[in-house]
């Protein structure tokens, strides 16, 4: 469950300060052909202060995110599934038709699945 957090928690944040780039960027006026002014902006006055204040807050809960997952693949358990993992891969890429080589390869490849994954 942590680590459900620690990705969520990174990915909300990111999600908001895209959210608030957006809506500083709508706030410069532009013109159609028209010349009907829209995108009139609703962000606050400081909204870059908030944006800045957000790079501190993202960079610690990064480290946590990635200290977490760090920790989860040292467990041995975690160890003993990706190994049962890349071998039910391998033989079943075999059975399916790949050559040995071609299916080490491809469990090269993948390395280890997930947010740590190549």
């Amino acid at each position: 469950m942590q680590l459900r957090q620690a990705i969520a928690v990174p990915a909300l944040l990111l999600a908001l300060a895209v959210s608030a780039g957006q809506v500083h960027a709508q706030g410069k006026k532009t013109t159609t052909s028209r010349d009907t002014t829209i995108g009139v902006s609703m962000a606050p006055p400081n909204m870059a202060a908030m944006l800045d204040s957000i790079g501190p807050v993202f960079s610690t809960v990064m480290g946590g995110m990635y200290g977490g997952i760090i920790d989860y693949l040292a467990r041995p358990e975690t160890a003993a599934k990706l190994a049962t993992f890349a071998k039910n891969y391998f033989d079943e890429l075999i059975k399916r038709g790949f050559t040995r080589e071609e299916a080490l390869l491809l469990v090269r490849g993948v390395g280890i699945p997930g947010p740590m994954g190549r």
